[in-house]
């Protein structure tokens, strides 16, 4: 019964290898390429644009945990309404 349990668990582990190296090749792999082409002020501006989307997305995000986050930006939210006079 080992045996065959190991069998089962190197065809998984195979099959799961093939997946990975066909979406490296058809998805990471020109990504890769194209920026590795491109000039160094067009990296700066990439990055620069790659770090305000993830600042972007953790400031409107929910957090999974305990909800402080949402509750900081709804406060966050309150204040400025109050603020412009939208109460």
């Amino acid at each position: 019964m080992g045996k065959q349990w190991e069998r089962i668990g190197n065809e998984a582990l195979n099959q799961l290898n093939e997946r990975l190296e066909e979406y490296r090749a058809t998805c990471y792999a020109p990504v890769m390429h194209a920026v590795a082409a491109l000039p160094k002020h067009d990296l700066a501006v990439m990055a620069e644009a790659t770090v305000s989307l993830t600042s972007f997305k953790r400031r409107f995000s929910l957090d999974m945990g305990d909800g402080r986050r949402s509750h900081r930006r709804s406060r966050h939210l309150q204040r400025r309404r109050v603020r412009l006079g939208q109460t």
